[in-house]
């Protein structure tokens, strides 16, 4: 009975610490998706503000 016992608590703490790593996961990938999302969004902001105002490369021709 001490045996089963122990072996429940084993088996009680080693998925409580899996669950701790796959929380630990899903919040990285959480923050690595919202990372991605700003960046991408802040990039298209950018290419269309650098599309909507024209920055003159060279001198206009005379």
């Amino acid at each position: 009975m001490r045996a089963r016992v122990a072996f429940f608590a084993v088996a009680l703490v080693a998925v409580a610490f899996l669950a701790a790593v796959a929380l630990v996961a899903a919040v990285f990938v959480a923050v690595a998706f919202l990372a991605a999302t700003v960046f991408f969004a802040g990039a298209v902001f950018r290419a269309a503000a650098l599309r909507a105002v024209p920055v003159p490369t060279a001198l206009p021709p005379r």
